[in-house]
């Protein structure tokens, strides 16, 4: 089996980098302000979250000049999954089930007719029909769900190595294999009607791509929050549409428990998937939930260095998310 874990890990782990150069500035590349929020109330600061976008487009990984001034005046970078060769061997290694005696595999999950669409979806990805044999059902809906292999760098790589070049110490907020767990849990026919839904409407799920892309450089924080609600290639089944939802739940939940001890011990540039952020079981209403407040910071070309005070600037209440009034007492969610 090693060989496979050495074919598949060249074939496929770029790809299954989750999480896995900058330009002149935002308006170059950009027609709205970037998705990156201040934090006050509820950590030391100066601290941000920013919105992560798995793309190697050069209008996404060209920084914008707030983002770069606020990683600068950050004292650590938290992100939900570190871009670097451990997290990807993990992932590698997780991608596949192992040789063993009567262990069926993905062909005798998804069925014949299935595998062989499946086999034909995914071979644009540089996965073979063998290699697919090999491959777990959360690897499959992983790699038709994100942009094909590309030699660009992908942003949340940007945003790490420009934070390592500044020796900005960086954690991971999830584990790769917990969340992975979160898949593996699910019911086997659930697992297969999520792999039918990416293969049967790929073309949605590469529209889909493009659309979040549109949204992100726009910065147009509801229409990121209408395909969380309503995502293109799940929007036929209806099972694999509630999946999806409960999965992003389940992280969105995760992240804001693990991110606050961190905001809490002081100055912190974090960065989310965007998909996480916005809707009711986001991140952004989490942190607000928990006493956090929340500004989004302007296109403006300079964000103030130091921390201002919850109630410090102007604000507009579009742009602010205010603590919850029962934030003291209400618990964060499990899972």
């Amino acid at each position: 089996m090693t060989a496979h874990r050495q074919r598949i890990r060249a074939a496929v782990g770029p790809v299954l980098l989750l999480a896995a150069v900058t330009g002149p500035g935002w308006a170059a590349t950009a027609s709205g302000p970037p998705l990156l929020w201040r934090v006050a109330g509820c950590t030391p600061g100066p601290s941000y979250v920013f919105a992560i976008l798995h793309s190697a487009d050069s209008r996404v990984t060209t920084l914008p000049r707030p983002v770069r001034v606020a990683l600068n005046a950050s004292a650590r970078l938290v992100m939900e999954v570190l871009p670097t060769s451990a997290t990807l061997t993990v992932l590698s290694a997780e991608s596949f089930d192992p040789d063993e005696p009567g262990r069926a595999g993905l062909a005798s999950r998804l069925g014949p007719d299935l595998f062989v669409a499946t086999a034909r979806r995914i071979a644009p990805y540089g996965v073979s029909a063998d290699l697919l044999r090999h491959m777990r059902p959360w690897a499959v809906v992983a790699t038709l769900s994100l942009p094909r292999p590309s030699a660009g760098m992908f942003q949340e790589l940007v945003v790490y190595l420009r934070a390592y070049e500044a020796h900005k110490p960086a954690s991971a907020l999830l584990d790769p294999g917990s969340q992975i767990a979160l898949f593996e849990k699910l019911p086997a026919r659930v697992q297969v009607a999520l792999v039918r839904a990416v293969v049967r409407r790929h073309g949605a799920a590469l529209r889909a791509i493009a659309e979040q892309r549109r949204a992100y450089l726009a910065g147009d924080l509801p229409a990121l929050a209408r395909l969380r609600a309503d995502y293109p290639t799940f929007r036929d089944d209806p099972v694999a549409a509630r999946a999806f939802r409960a999965l992003l739940r389940r992280i969105a939940h995760r992240v804001v428990g693990r991110l606050l001890p961190r905001l809490h011990a002081g100055s912190r540039f974090a960065t989310v998937t965007a998909l996480n952020l916005p809707g009711p079981d986001g991140v952004l209403h989490g942190l607000r939930a928990a006493g956090c407040t929340l500004q989004r910071v302007s296109n403006a070309p300079r964000v103030p260095g130091t921390y201002v005070g919850a109630r410090s600037g102007p604000r507009s209440r579009q742009d602010t998310v205010s603590p919850a009034r029962s934030a003291t007492t209400r618990p964060l969610p499990k899972g």
